[in-house]
């Protein structure tokens, strides 16, 4: 079922969206340019220190326009991720409806793109968007292991089908978030598990590239529970590694 949002319910979560993006967009290029860089194994190591190597900023937001869904046909459910299109676009990830939605530089709408499924070029519920290097629109999502790519007009083309050091593929979990720089893709998410009653997960955090190759896992939390012995290790679920990747 979809719902009609206010303008301000479309700006208060835009405006919390944007200092996110803004510190992860910031944060990557410091760690591929600042700090002490050695060669371990052949891959690039990059070493910060506690402060920033160019300072703090602030930077003030100024809202440049909104949408009034109540004058306009366009349903926008819950959105979940906002990114900037190489022409200047505004690009929304709508986590409910399962579509995204393109809007001018100016707030004018375009077009939606995508829909609700399985099918090529669908999604069922798009947590981040990120643009590859042939100029597609990568779409991560709740389903199997997977980043659904489509051109800018919302033509389906290969979807990215991450897989682990082993050449196995990961399966299904969710997608949490995703950027690329160059020819690799930093990717956080959960893979789920289900075997003989137990169900298990793993939070990760990890590099691949443009097939969907993994390179390198960084960052990840295992936890389970056993339906069986009914088992419940709050100390566990609230250990930091997790709570850093949630």
């Amino acid at each position: 079922m979809t719902t009609h949002i206010s303008p301000s319910t479309i700006l208060r979560r835009l405006t919390a969206l944007l200092p996110c993006l803004s510190i992860t967009l910031l944060c990557l290029p410091v760690l591929l340019s600042a700090g002490e860089v050695e060669m371990i194994d052949g891959i690039r190591h990059v070493s910060n220190g506690a402060e920033p190597s160019d300072g703090t900023r602030t930077l003030p937001l100024e809202v440049l326009w909104q949408v009034n869904v109540e004058e306009e046909e366009v349903l926008i459910g819950v959105l979940s991720d906002v990114a900037a299109g190489p022409d200047g676009t505004v690009w929304l990830a709508d986590r409910q409806l399962g579509q995204v939605h393109v809007y001018s530089a100016t707030g004018e709408y375009l077009r939606t793109l995508s829909r609700e499924g399985d099918g090529p070029g669908e999604i069922r519920s798009p947590d981040g968007l990120l643009w590859l290097p042939d100029g597609s629109l990568g779409i991560t999502d709740r389903k199997p292991c997977q980043i659904t790519c489509l051109d800018t007009e919302g033509i389906p083309r290969s979807s990215l089908h991450l897989r682990s050091a082993d050449d196995e593929p990961l399966g299904f979990g969710d997608l949490s978030g995703a950027m690329c720089r160059g020819r690799t893709l930093a990717v956080c998410g959960t893979e789920f598990h289900f075997d003989d009653g137990v169900s298990s997960q793993n939070r990760f955090f990890a590099i691949y590239d443009l097939t969907g190759g993994e390179i390198r896992r960084l960052l990840e939390a295992p936890s389970g529970f056993d339906f069986e012995a009914r088992s419940f290790d709050e100390p566990k679920l609230s250990d930091p590694l997790i709570a850093h990747l949630n």
